[in-house]
Parts: C-alpha cells; structure tokens; sequence
C-alpha cells in the first residue's frame, strides 16, 4: 500500500463581504484507516479523532485528514494528496478557481491547493482524494445562499451535505457552529453542546468542557494469570491504563453511566458476547474475574474515560490456550437476517428498519412487545444509567459503536462506517434482568 507524509496545513481564507467559510477536512481513501491513523498521528504530532456523522482520521492544527475505508487499492483519481499540497485536474482551473472565491467564498492557496489543466500530468505517487470540505458556522443559511446561486445540494446528512462543482466535483459542505468557541459537551453523546455547563438530555450525564473531535490514546496493558489460561477455566485479568503524556498509571477516571471502565468480551465468531464491569483498585488498575467459555480468540474492547483526558475505546486481542487455529479462520461470515425478531426472557423484540447505508447517521428502531399480552413494555427499568445500551461490530471486529437508547422508545443513532455485515447487540432491563439480543444486518452504499 502506498505511503503518504503530507504536512497539513490548510489556513483558507473566507472572500471579504463573503458568506464565512474555513477548510474543514480532506477525505482519503486508504485500505486500513486505522493505520493511516497512527502513522499521520505520530509523524506529524497530529490527533486521533472521531468526528460524528463524518468518519475517522487525525486532527492537524484546525483542520483533518479523515479516511475512507476501501476493499482494494484506488484507481487514479482527479485530485490527488502528495506531500504537503492537494492537486486537482480540472477543465479550467481559472472557472474553478473562481467557482471557490465567488460561490463558495474561499480563495484556494496556490502553494496548498493545485488545480492542474487536463494535459498536466499528477503526481506518480500520492493519496487519492474523494472530496474536499469546507465549513461554515450555519449549514441551512450556507445551502439557502447557495440555492439561490444556483447550486443545489445532491446528498443530505444531519451535519453536512455535497454540492455539485461546475465540472461535477463533490464538495462538502459542514455545519461547525461552534467555531472559535468553548462548549461544554456529553462525552457519551458528542452532538449534544451547550453555552453553559449541565447535563445531557438524552443519558443524563454532566456536560464536561472538552474538544468532541479530539480523541488521545490512551495505551492499556493486559495482564492475565494464569498465564496459560484454558477455555473454561477461572482467570484474572488485570487491565492498567497508562498517560500517554508521561507513561505512569492514570489512577483517576470519569464515572460513564453509572461505571468506571466497561469491557465488552466478545469471541471472533460473534457467538459469545458479555458486557462486564471489571473493579477499579487503588492503584488505578482494574481487575475483573472471567472464565472464557469456548476455545478460542477473544476481542476485548475497554471503554472507560480519564480525567482530564478523553472518552477511549480500546481494542485487545487474547487467546485461550489449547487453540490451534488462525485469527482469521476463527472469524465467521455473517448472514444477514430476514426476520429481525426474537423472544428474550419474556419479551418480544423487534428490529424495525432492516436496511441501512454508509456514512450516514440512522436510526435503529427497536419495539419492545410483552410476550404474554402482545402489548407495548412500558415498564423497562433503567440500565447503568440509560434506558438501553447497543453495541454494533462488523464482522471482521474492525468497526465498533457503542449507542445509548434515546428514551424508553429504543431508538437508537448509528453510522455505518463502510458497506458490510455488521451484528447488533440491543440490551435493556425488565424485572431486575438486563435481556441481551442479537441481530445480523448489512450496510449498502447509497447507489
């Protein structure tokens, strides 16, 4: 796979008397984004981030790199990122150059942005490039004035949208209005911002003064005892987070719904799923008890919050001793279900949309039924802290979401980050007993 170190520093600057704009984001397109991730991160002392609705990438000063996930290498494409410039293939540069200035109200910076003639020749290496994007304090009134200049928006999501170029380019357009201005926001729910500090609406946790797209790693250490633990047999696990700024333990963290550090154990297969509490010690390390029910590789994904630092996810992979297979034989293929309904300790669950795209925010819809009377739950308890907890994976383990329920209704939020088969775990509590149930579904491209 080809390599790219390129300098990003994008300070576009709006036309004078122009609708205000700034350059948000550059979309590449890379085999493993994960990877581009940490490469960009550590050769240009960037940030991982996350943003919502829009992917995942590194945040370089204002701007991001964000990576789209692709099956096979790109073919060529018209714009092209090499080094610390972007060059675009145009018809005519000079009528797309001012197609930016006076339409879209940005200069673009001869020395960062190229836009080449169709006889010049691209750069023999570099990333290819989807789109660019540009951003603007309010998303409705930029689209408005846009309309009215006779650029219509071809896809619309929460957060953004693309509008055409004179030759067809995909542009997009982003709502970032909070630019230049502290916000308090939920750790737990990215989209909910406040002036003032607070609590969020949808999971109740307090609103904390922190940047939503930057996301710093946090190096966990696994240790288990005994070393050779079998499949069915009693283990510790002792997990200890470490500061990436100095390297010591971090002993202090954020309560997240009702919990310091919540672990999800799930077998490659997809066949074995718990979400576990280990318990925090003195020292800032938290162990937790688990017997391993089947032979095998297990993914391990720690979901806990420092003080003073960011919400993490992190990702560990242990096998049981006495397993002979590959790490890629014990993973299975999912097929997706039909019918998305499934009896649970007395209730009757239903997955009401079945068919979900790409790199768009949805819904996930699920109906509670008591299954003794066919009527509507309507006496769900609440479950650390949230009145339902979903957790999404592909198949290969690659993509992971974990949402909380908006209301007792079950509707959940989610964005599908490439097209694929994906499992849905949906847990709530009824009675004092958390149900957990699992549904197979696919993500398309929008075509």
């Amino acid at each position: 796979m080809r390599r790219l170190f390129w300098v990003f520093l994008f300070p576009l600057l709006a036309v004078p008397q122009a609708v205000p704009a700034r350059f948000h984001h550059v979309h590449a397109k890379a085999l493993d984004p994960s990877e581009d991730m940490g490469v960009y991160a550590r050769t240009f002392s960037g940030v991982s981030v996350i943003l919502q609705g829009l992917g995942v990438g590194v945040r370089l000063g204002p701007s991001y790199v964000l990576f789209d996930r692709v099956d096979d290498d790109p073919p060529r494409g018209p714009v092209i990122l090499n080094e610390n410039k972007v060059y675009w293939q145009s018809d005519n540069p000079a009528a797309l150059r001012k197609w930016f200035s006076d339409v879209l109200g940005i200069k673009l910076d001869e020395n960062l942005v190229v836009i080449l003639s169709p006889g010049a020749a691209l750069p023999a290496s570099g990333r290819v490039v989807d789109h660019l994007a540009f951003s603007y304090p309010d998303l409705a009134a930029a689209l408005a004035r846009l309309e009215k200049l006779g650029v219509k928006s071809v896809e619309r999501a929460p957060v953004s949208a693309f509008v055409q170029g004179p030759e067809g380019q995909r542009v997009e357009i982003v709502e970032d209005a909070d630019l230049g201005t502290a916000k308090y926001w939920c750790p737990m729910d990215p989209k909910v911002r406040s002036a003032e500090p607070g609590k969020c609406p949808i999971c109740g946790m307090v609103l904390v003064p922190l940047d939503p797209g930057e996301y710093v790693e946090y190096p966990i250490q696994v240790d288990v005892r005994p070393a050779a633990l079998k499949a069915g047999q009693q283990g510790t696990l002792r997990f200890v987070i470490r500061d990436p700024r100095n390297g010591q333990p971090v002993t202090s963290y954020e309560l997240v719904h009702e919990k310091l550090f919540h672990l999800f154990v799930v077998s490659y297969d997809l066949s074995v799923f718990a979400h576990v509490h280990p318990e925090p010690q003195k020292d800032g390390s938290f162990i937790l008890e688990w017997n391993f029910p089947k032979p095998g590789p297990y993914q391990l994904y720690a979901d806990f919050f420092p003080s003073g630092g960011t919400p993490q996810v992190v990702q560990k992979t242990f096998v049981t001793t006495g397993y002979s297979g590959t790490l890629t034989g014990a993973k299975t293929r999912l097929q997706p279900e039909t019918r998305l309904e499934k009896a649970e300790q007395g209730t009757l669950v239903r997955l009401q949309n079945a068919k979900f795209l790409t790199g768009r925010k949805q819904n996930l819809d699920f109906t509670l039924l008591d299954e003794r009377t066919g009527q509507p739950v309507k006496d769900l308890q609440p479950y650390l802290g949230a009145w339902g907890h979903m957790l999404i994976l592909s198949e290969d383990l690659g993509d992971y979401l974990h949402a909380h329920a908006n209301g007792p209704g079950q509707e959940y939020e989610a964005v599908f980050p490439r097209p694929g088969n994906y499992r849905v775990w949906v847990q709530f509590q009824r009675h004092g007993r958390v149900n957990t149930v699992a549904f197979n579904v696919s993500a398309s491209r929008l075509r």
